[in-house]
C-alpha cells in the first residue's frame, strides 16, 4: 500500500510539473551595445593606506595618456577601490586620493585631457576579490588586490564608469 502512494504521489507530481506553461518565445536582448563604448582597462595597484603611485605604474598611466592623445573622442574615467579594512568614510576619501593621484599624473603629463577625467571613488564597496584565507600572507595578498585604480577609457558619448 505505501508502494502504491508513493507512486500515485509520483504520478500528481509529475503531472503538475508537466502541465507547467513553457515559454516559446523568450524575447531576446541585443548586449552588444552595452560594452561597445568601452575602449580599454587598465588598473594600477597601491601599498596599504598609501595614495602613491609606483614607479612601474607610471609606465601604464603614460600609454593610458598616450592612447587618449590619439583618440579625441576617448573620456577616461578613474574610479578608485581600497580593501576592506577600515571605515567606509575612511575607504571613500582614500579611493578619492588614488583616483585623484592618476588624475592629476595625467594632467601633469597632458594638461589638455583634463576636461575628458571622470574620477569616483568606491572605497572598499566594490572588491575584486574577496578574502576568506586565516592564513595572514594569503589574507595580504587578496587585500592587495582590492588596493586598485581602474582607468577605463571610453567613447565621449557615453561614459561607463568600472
Amino acid at each position: 500500500m505505501k508502494h502504491k502512494l508513493v507512486f500515485i504521489k509520483f504520478i500528481l507530481l509529475c503531472l503538475i510539473l508537466s502541465s507547467c506553461k513553457t515559454t516559446d518565445h523568450v524575447p531576446l536582448v541585443n548586449t552588444d551595445h552595452v560594452f561597445s563604448n568601452m575602449k580599454t582597462i587598465e588598473k594600477i595597484y597601491f601599498d596599504f593606506g598609501k595614495a602613491t603611485i609606483g614607479d612601474s605604474d607610471k609606465a601604464i598611466l603614460e600609454k593610458v595618456i598616450q592612447k587618449a592623445q590619439k583618440d579625441t573622442n576617448t573620456n577616461i574615467v578613474i574610479v578608485g577601490h581600497t580593501d576592506t579594512r577600515g571605515t567606509d568614510e575612511y575607504n571613500l576619501e582614500l579611493g578619492e586620493q588614488r583616483a585623484n593621484a592618476v588624475k592629476d599624473f595625467i594632467i601633469e603629463h597632458d594638461k589638455s585631457l583634463e576636461n575628458r577625467i571622470t574620477v569616483q571613488s568606491k572605497g572598499k564597496s566594490e572588491p575584486a576579490v574577496l578574502v576568506y584565507s586565516n592564513n595572514p600572507e594569503e589574507a595580504e595578498h587578496a587585500h592587495a588586490k582590492n588596493r586598485r585604480v581602474v582607468i577605463t577609457l571610453t567613447d565621449n558619448g557615453n561614459k561607463m564608469t568600472q
